[in-house]
């Protein structure tokens, strides 16, 4: 039986903000659909804010604003920010129940965690590709802004890599927006063609990548991107990449705001729990299901519809 707000027990109109590092990354647009769609279900509101830049003192200053406007509950990535790790106390301290989302760099603050982990999600895609690669080079592509975030990532990736005895991974800053990174991939790749593989962390270098690699035509390094925007799934089904990384985002939006929906219904009694989405390998092989279809689960559309295909 569907469960909807008319069949809860009356409860208030609890309002949560959900922040993020990145405010603007289109990886986000599922993420706030399946916020919305949580919060609609339950009979609650949500606000989202927090750095357009991947500053961690904006996104600490957005806690507080949440803070001072006594809302219910706080989504926040957790980036190993002091100024962020002191806000987010001072939420705890006011009784605002919080869970880290998208991110949780390694540290003291250990807020229960909805989304794709670093390690274990770092082995798998390390594991991916050294099942293709006997040995060599392997380059992590990822933005300045977005290093904010996907260091931990990008460093358990690097690791897991050179784990294998085999490969050489090193991390390379592609720039501080999509522009730059255009010009920042076209040179590497243009400079480092003795690399075996190529794997972009973010929607920027995802980009840069697939127009870099159009140039060298068939028998360029393997490549691997990450998200789901339609211009990086046609990168998959050309062959131009052999994967992409979808971190289920709009799991983590509505996951984590049910969490904090019933933490509140529960007076408490239901604590926040580590919850992990991802990764979601799309390939050639799977990548027809996502093309074929615009949803909210992916925000390629703002429909709500079913069945979706």
């Amino acid at each position: 039986m569907l469960m909807d707000a008319e069949r809860l027990p009356r409860h208030p109109s609890w309002r949560f903000a959900f922040l993020s590092y990145l405010t603007t990354d289109p990886l986000f647009v599922a993420l706030q659909y399946g916020m919305q769609d949580a919060v609609a279900l339950v009979g609650c509101t949500a606000t989202w804010g927090g750095s357009p830049n991947g500053d961690a003192t904006e996104v600490a200053k957005a806690v507080d604003l949440a803070v001072s406007e006594k809302v219910d509950g706080i989504a926040v990535p957790v980036l190993g920010s002091e100024a962020l790790d002191d806000a987010v106390g001072r939420a705890t301290v006011a009784g605002i129940p919080a869970v880290a989302l998208n991110v949780r760099a390694p540290g003291e603050l250990r807020l229960p965690y909805v989304g794709m982990p670093s390690g274990p999600a770092a082995a798998r895609i390390a594991a991916r590709i050294a099942g293709k690669l006997r040995s060599g080079d392997v380059a992590v592509l990822a933005g300045e802004r977005e290093l904010v975030a996907l260091r931990p990532l990008a460093h358990a990736l690097v690791a897991a890599l050179g784990r294998t005895g085999r490969l050489r991974a090193s991390l390379v800053s592609t720039g501080i927006d999509v522009y730059a990174q255009l010009g920042a991939v076209a040179e590497y790749v243009a400079k480092h063609r003795d690399v075996r593989a190529l794997v972009a962390l973010d929607t920027g270098s995802t980009e840069a990548l697939g127009a870099a690699l159009s140039k060298l035509g068939p028998g360029g390094p393997l490549a691997a991107g990450s998200g789901v925007l339609p211009a990086t799934l046609k990168l998959v089904a050309e062959g131009t990449l052999d994967f992409t990384i979808d971190e289920q985002p709009y799991q983590q939006g509505f996951l984590a705001a049910l969490q904090l929906f019933l933490t509140k219904l529960s007076g408490g009694l239901l604590a926040p729990a580590d919850v992990r989405t991802g990764p979601v390998f799309v390939t050639k092989q799977s990548v027809g299901r996502y093309l074929n279809t615009r949803t909210r689960f992916e925000g390629s559309s703002s429909r709500q519809k079913y069945p979706i295909g």
